[in-house]
């Protein structure tokens, strides 16, 4: 797992088939993580916030969120399927999952947003896969996606994103946020260094 790390964030890639994972945040300073308690489940559930359509018609992919002991914010990539998160298998068979220690978790006291990157092999049914996702704190006006070459703009879901892209298209992406007060910053993306190999369908 490849995990580029700039500020107040903790991701742990625990979705089958994830080839790897890269996560920013940005203008916090100093990393301050504490320990296993900022992603560990605070035990009061969390909330299915947004989804996103398969490019093939699989199940949509989705972001759940839940808040940590620590209370910070954090989002999961998945799929859903009939109000349930969970992941698809290679078969096609969707299976729901429990509340783990498995988002990609930020404080967003300290800082504005959260960008992470999942990244998911080539199989036989499809080529590499990226799937971006995210929080953003109220300070967060609007978020953009540069993918291939294309601006679009991305909906704020109950304060998350996502863009579900080929993994091709990573080359030169980036995510653009507006904030508040009219100031813009910049998340660079890229592609994983880890080769393509077989693997599920999906997370």
């Amino acid at each position: 797992m490849r995990i580029l790390r700039f500020a107040v964030v903790l991701v742990i890639a625990a979705l089958v088939g994830v080839a790897g994972a890269s996560a920013v945040v940005g203008d916090t300073g100093k990393d301050t993580i504490n320990g296993p308690t900022a992603v560990q489940p605070d035990g009061s559930g969390a909330a299915l916030v947004a989804s996103a359509a398969d490019p093939n018609g699989h199940q949509p992919w989705a972001i759940r969120v839940y808040r940590s002991v620590d209370g910070w914010t954090c989002p999961e990539a998945g799929r859903t399927q009939d109000g349930d998160f969970g992941q698809v298998d290679a078969d096609g068979k969707f299976r729901s999952n429990s509340i783990q220690a498995a988002g990609s978790c930020v404080d967003l006291d300290k800082a504005p947003m959260s960008v992470t990157v999942n990244h998911y092999p080539a199989n036989g049914l499809r080529g590499a896969r990226a799937v971006v996702f995210g929080v953003v704190s109220p300070s967060v006006k609007s978020v953009s996606v540069q993918l291939a070459g294309r601006m679009r703009p991305l909906a704020l879901a109950n304060g998350a994103f996502m863009a579900v892209a080929s993994e091709s298209d990573l080359e030169g992406a980036s995510v653009e946020a507006t904030m508040q007060d009219g100031s813009a910053k910049s998340y660079p993306l890229a592609p994983t260094d880890e080769p393509a190999t077989e693997g599920p369908v999906g997370p």
